[in-house]
């Protein structure tokens, strides 16, 4: 604290960083003395700092500094402003213009002010159903399958009617329900809604809750968080609710109800946003959830814990959670370990049946008992778990041997020239660029100036595709007659062998199978061991642009035709619209579909009803396309 009033900027600067790193960021008042620092950059530090705190004074000055600080410095705030506005920010970029940064400052502050409206916690009430409306739509899904015809027409034209608060409790039914009647026409219904009415709920609004703090706000998040039907949707809800728990110091009272909710999703969602704060009244209270007869809220609670109030204690109940979870379920259980562990995490993956399930927690409880008294839980305290979102979109040109970044607007932010026929690349968190080169079968880390940092040649492939970094730091690739695992060393820890060469595309999922997609259309689903789950049929993809979707799903392009394709694992087309050359596809978290063209070149994003929201026009042909 004292830091804060040191003759260096650095000192201050590095100060309020080191205090809103925990979380809390008090003394508060104090802190916001550096929003009127004589430097600019030292404004600039302190309204990121208190701004990833969710104090709403750091956003006015971020929009302030637009035109005032040098322009680098400008910019970071800029950056700022558009992973806080994402799909809602202003259509307007910064440059070195002084008359531009002026009405770039216009632009954000009318934004900002808007955002004050009363209406702020609508857009979640209208998405949100009581427990009443909720069982009526779970009997309206049980009659799609239905006997009787007319009761299945009925069935089908009332959830339309309803519109897009069924779509969470649909998406379920069109993946999970055992019925084939049930899943199709859950499927159809929403298609339909989803070309006729609003998509799903803005993560700008909940951002914007955390920020503004309206009255009632926790019980709307709190309310509407079951009805997340994405699980970065949610997360922004959980962070949300976590800012806004707690007011002067007491907790929200709706918040120390919910423990007792019917609903886990409830339960656990109140038992994390309580326990940011050590508060030994509150605490106890959710401790107690650690006994909750569901694993689910198990597992949340003691994540909480582990995380906000680094208890050490609640690990072995993680870990015992994990093995009567669901795969989707025990993801961020299982994530968390992983980090925790490092290079020493037991090997193998978590798998999709009962026994494996119980096999891979007993894996960690044996860790656990060799290394748990060497782990270090405050290492990974607290924090937004949202991942940033800045929307950038890197382009990967593998006719012109570049990758590159763009802005909004199209401009480059930083350009990698002289690769050898690159086939894919990502963003990572630390800002390393991971590139996979096909000609020199060849995968590496760079930053964005093209400095190798990390690299490995790829032996015994022929055409490598694509790759991804997987949780445990390990990186997956895809080629044509092979897919592998290697860790940092290079070593192979897995390895799948297609002799005849007709990958396409694959991806590792979070249990460890993976899912494959040949040249013959045929989908594959394999587990860990490489044998063959189940395979289903889709119309011809036209080339290697594919994105394979988190629930099994496959969005492809299709370039003689005109169309990008959306297939579920069972073979059933589940969406599609009309596009112009469609040469690459990536789904975007916002439920809208960004798509690379050729002839001519340029990228452009789609929601789902095929309207464009989103275009820019290259002078090269882009192969592959991502969003950050």
């Amino acid at each position: 604290i004292k830091a804060l009033e040191d003759p260096s900027p650095l000192k201050r600067a590095t100060a309020i960083d080191v205090l809103c790193s925990s979380g809390q960021a008090e003394p508060r008042a104090t802190l916001r003395k550096l929003l009127s620092d004589p430097k600019p950059s030292v404004r600039l530090r302190a309204a990121l700092a208190l701004a990833r705190v969710k104090d709403a004074r750091a956003v006015s000055t971020l929009i302030v500094l637009l035109p005032e600080a040098p322009f680098k410095i400008a910019r970071q705030a800029e950056e700022f402003l558009n992973e806080l506005a994402g799909d809602q920010a202003p259509k307007v970029t910064l440059t070195e213009d002084q008359t531009s940064r002026v009405k770039v400052r216009e632009a954000w502050a009318e934004w900002w002010i808007k955002t004050e409206a009363p209406g702020l916690l609508d857009e979640l009430k209208k998405r949100t159903m009581t427990d009443a409306a909720r069982n009526e739509v779970v009997e309206l899904i049980k009659n799609l399958g239905s006997d009787i015809f007319k009761v299945r027409e009925s069935a089908e034209k009332k959830l339309k009617d309803k519109g897009v608060l069924v779509v969470p409790l649909l998406k379920q039914a069109a993946k999970n329900d055992p019925d084939p009647e049930v899943r199709e026409r859950a499927a159809r219904c929403l298609v339909d809604i989803e070309k006729s009415q609003v998509g799903p709920l803005s993560p700008v609004i909940p951002r914007l809750v955390a920020l503004r703090k309206p009255q009632g706000g926790a019980e709307a998040l709190l309310n509407f968080l079951p009805f997340a039907d994405d699980e970065s949707l949610a997360q922004e809800v959980q962070n949300a609710l976590n800012t806004v728990a707690y007011s002067d110091g007491k907790p929200d009272p709706v918040l120390i109800k919910a423990l007792a909710d019917k609903m886990p999703a409830r339960r656990a969602a109140a038992a994390e946003a309580l326990a940011q704060v050590a508060d030994d009244k509150i605490l106890p209270q959710v401790r107690n959830l650690l006994k909750d007869p569901s694993p689910f809220v198990r597992q949340q609670v003691a994540l909480a814990l582990a995380r906000a109030q680094a208890d050490k204690e609640v690990v072995p109940i993680l870990i015992n959670a994990l093995g009567e979870l669901t795969v989707e379920q025990a993801i961020p259980g299982e994530d968390f370990l992983t980090r925790l562990a490092g290079e020493e995490a037991p090997t193998g993956n978590f798998g999709s049946d009962q026994q494996s399930r119980k096999k891979r927690a007993e894996d960690w409880a044996a860790w656990w008992k060799t290394r748990g008294d060497r782990v270090d839980l405050v290492a990974l305290r607290g924090g937004d778990r949202r991942e940033p979102y800045y929307g950038y979109t890197l382009v990967i040109s593998q006719n012109w041997n570049k990758i590159q970044e763009i802005t909004k607007d199209g401009k480059s932010r930083w350009e990698i020239t002289g690769l050898s026929s690159p086939s894919d690349a990502h963003v990572l968190a630390n800002n390393r660029i991971l590139i996979l080169e096909a000609n020199t079968r060849r995968i590496s880390e760079r930053n964005t100036r093209g400095d190798v940092l990390w690299s490995q040649t790829l032996n015994n492939i022929y055409w490598p595709t694509a790759c991804q970094r997987l949780p445990n730091g390990n990186t997956f690739i895809v080629s044509s007659n092979k897919l592998i695992e290697i860790n940092r060393t290079g070593a192979e820890v897995w390895s799948f062998n297609r002799p005849n060469g007709d990958i396409y595309m694959a991806k590792k999922m979070p249990d460890g199978q993976v899912v494959i997609v040949t040249s013959s259309a045929i989908c594959l689903r394999i587990d860990k061991d490489g044998k063959q789950l189940k395979s289903w049929n889709i119309p011809y993809p036209s080339n290697y642009g594919i994105d394979i979707l988190k629930n099994g799903n496959v969005l492809f392009p299709q370039q003689y035709n005109n169309r990008v394709y959306e297939h579920s694992d069972t073979g059933q087309q589940v969406w599609t619209a009309t596009v112009t050359r469609p040469q690459a596809v990536k789904r975007l978290n916002n439920g809208n579909t960004l798509i690379a063209s050729y002839s001519p070149y340029e990228i452009k994003e789609i929601d789902r009803s095929g309207k464009e929201v989103w275009k820019v026009t290259l002078p090269i042909q882009a192969t592959r396309v991502y969003r950050r």
